[in-house]
Formats: structure tokens, C-alpha cells, sequence
């Protein structure tokens, strides 16, 4: 990384350059120099293989809970219409506990313009999705104790 002095160019040559995020503004106390450099943050963003670990997690659970809300429709339609009841129950309580107008708004968007079905999808996703999570986690933590107590 080039070293940035006091000139506004080097400066923003170094910005524009992609090389750092943000600059540290010091202000010196009354009577004393300020520092002869800026100071510098470089970037810590994850790379690559971060992101594409992230990404297919999160696809791969939409494709199971899609596929478990088909197996549910096709194995077990009680399930969805006993879910589907219950959510409607929730949102008439929701939207009995606002007060007008607000309300019967909130009732209406989640009621009638498709929320339903888009409701369930996205619960059955956080649900699989904290399931997973915590199984990784425990996963995790139980591999790595084990390699420090084969590792003393």
C-alpha cells in the first residue's frame, strides 16, 4: 500500500485505489502538530468461499422447505390447513390488538393479497434454518473439543 502524506493527492489516489475502507480523522489537542499520516483501515470483508458457503446454505433450505410444503400437501393436507388456521387466528389477533385503521390494514396485507402461503414458506424456511443452524453449531463445538482433548 502506498504510504499517504500530506498531499491531497497521494491521498486520494490511495482512496480510489480500493486499498482502504474509511480514514481515521485525528484531531490533535490545541497547541500540538498533527500526525504526519492519516491512518489507514484496511478491508476485512470475507472472501469467495465465505460467501458461496452462505449462499448455498441458503438456497438449499428454501429447496427443502418447498419440498416439505409439497410432501405436506400431497402425504399430509391436515398439516397445511391446520397451519393455515392457525396463522389466519394469529392475524385476526394481530390485527384485533392495533388500532383502527391500522388494523384491519395490517389484517387485510396478510390476509388477502397472498400472505398466507408466502407466511408459511418463509416460517418453514426460519424454522429449518435455526434447526440447521443448531445442529452445525453443536456440531461444531463438539469436534473442537474433541480435537483439544486429543490434541493435550
Amino acid at each position: 500500500m502506498p504510504c499517504v502524506t500530506s498531499g491531497s493527492d497521494t491521498i486520494l489516489d490511495v482512496w480510489n485505489s480500493g486499498e482502504i475502507d474509511t480514514f481515521a480523522v485525528m484531531v490533535p489537542p490545541a497547541g500540538q502538530a498533527a500526525p504526519p499520516m492519516a491512518h489507514l483501515r484496511e478491508r476485512d470483508r470475507p472472501g469467495f468461499r465465505y460467501h458461496l458457503k452462505v449462499h448455498s446454505f441458503r438456497t438449499l433450505t428454501v429447496i427443502l422447505a418447498w419440498a416439505l410444503v409439497v410432501a405436506a400437501f400431497y402425504q399430509k393436507p391436515e398439516l397445511l390447513t391446520g397451519a393455515q388456521r392457525l396463522m389466519q387466528r394469529g392475524i385476526e389477533a394481530l390485527g384485533d390488538a392495533v388500532p383502527p385503521p391500522w388494523g384491519p390494514r395490517m389484517e387485510f396485507v396478510f390476509r388477502e393479497i397472498g400472505g398466507l402461503i408466502w407466511l408459511q414458506i418463509t416460517l418453514v424456511v426460519l424454522a429449518l434454518r435455526m434447526t440447521l443452524s443448531s445442529i452445525a453449531a453443536t456440531w461444531r463445538f463438539v469436534s473442537r473439543r474433541d480435537r483439544g482433548q486429543l490434541g493435550q
